[in-house]
């Protein structure tokens, strides 16, 4: 299962721990994972690139289904940081509707 933990200060979306495989091997790769990933990684870099974070403002550690970023809360503020984290946690509500065994979503605001 993938446990996705959403950070949350006083209302602002600050970032997110993705941690975890959904397992449900459906042909040769994973549909979830897959979608997933994507959903975060588009986040981290939509920080840097839309929002215009700069990298080293963009504390984040990925390894092999693990995937955690945290910001600032007062960086964090920002409108465009706001709609890209929440666009995120849209997305993956979006998954964990459908392939409820294999995400869980805990924590931040909800869709």
């Amino acid at each position: 299962m993938i446990q996705i933990d959403v950070y949350d200060v006083e209302g602002i979306l600050t970032g997110f721990k993705a941690k975890g495989h959904a397992g449900n091997n459906q042909g040769e790769y994973d549909l979830v994972c897959a979608a997933v990933s994507i959903l975060t990684q588009t986040c981290v870099e939509s920080l840097h690139q839309v929002a215009g974070l700069a990298e080293k403002d963009i504390p984040y550690q990925m390894e092999d289904g693990f995937l955690s970023v945290k910001i600032d809360p007062a960086t964090a503020e920002d409108k465009t940081i706001q709609i890209i984290f929440q666009t995120m946690v849209c997305g993956l509500e979006m998954i964990e509707k459908t392939a409820r065994p294999y995400l869980k979503i805990t924590g931040g605001k909800k869709c």
